[in-house]
């Protein structure tokens, strides 16, 4: 059976921007409220990238329990 909470995930975002060898650098970071679990990335893509790999995750694990 497929709950709610399979496919859902919150987060807290942060962004700010540093200077990084006199250019701008976008930085982010993503925390799990409920497990106040924390992830730091050094660029959006490395965000991107994050949230696409969990996107195929929960689709894997919804598409497993479907399957029960």
């Amino acid at each position: 059976m497929i709950t709610k909470e399979m496919g859902y995930r919150s987060f807290l975002l942060r962004l700010w921007c540093v200077k990084q060898n006199g250019e701008l650098a976008w930085r982010a970071s993503l925390e799990n409220p409920r497990t106040e679990q924390k992830h730091v990335f050094t660029s959006l893509e490395t965000l991107h990238e994050f949230l696409r790999n969990l996107g195929e995750v929960l689709v894997r694990e919804m598409e497993e329990e479907d399957r029960l």
